[in-house]
């Protein structure tokens, strides 16, 4: 069998492809949890016949690389894009 052809219930992301999405999540969450500046919780993550996509707002560029350092270290990974932005913080005086 060939896991590439099967695909999650309700879901046209193949098992692969949905495995690879937890594995960066989890790890995005488990590096938070370990203190070292990331932003699981604004990190979106997508993938694609095992390319990772990351997207959304964090706040300073060391969310930006920690994010990219992390999906790039998952096992199936085959490569890594980001359009992670800064948020945009006001600061009020």
């Amino acid at each position: 069998m060939n896991a590439k052809e099967f695909t999650v219930i309700n879901n046209q992301t193949p098992l692969n492809d949905s495995s690879i999405i937890a594995k960066v999540k989890g790890a995005l969450i488990k590096t938070n949890i370990q203190g070292i500046d990331v932003s699981s919780l604004n990190t979106h993550v997508e993938t694609k016949d095992g390319v990772i996509y990351l997207s959304g707002a964090v706040n300073n560029q060391l969310q930006i690389a920690n994010a990219v350092k992390i999906a790039k270290s998952v096992d199936g990974a085959n490569k890594v894009k980001s359009s992670l932005k800064l948020k945009n913080l006001v600061l009020r005086v």
